[in-house]
């Protein structure tokens, strides 16, 4: 999966002031895998985890897709 999308995640996190320990409680994912994908660390979540990271910043899905197909 594209860094980018991680990025946008990433900003969109912070631009609701929510931190990586702040999305761990909210999601159910450990702080270090957040913080390893925000990274590029690791970069193949599954759709479920990757389902609870946009609902929990108040994205829909279909971002993520906009996002890895845009410039």
């Amino acid at each position: 999966m594209s860094k980018k999308i991680f990025n946008q995640l990433k900003q969109c996190r912070e631009e609701k002031n929510i931190t990586i320990q702040e999305l761990s409680e909210i999601t159910g994912i450990s702080y270090n895998y957040l913080y390893q994908l925000e990274r590029g660390d690791k970069n193949n979540p599954s759709l479920q985890t990757l389902e609870k990271i946009v609902e929990a910043l108040g994205l829909e899905l279909i971002a993520i897709y906009w996002w890895n197909n845009t410039n």
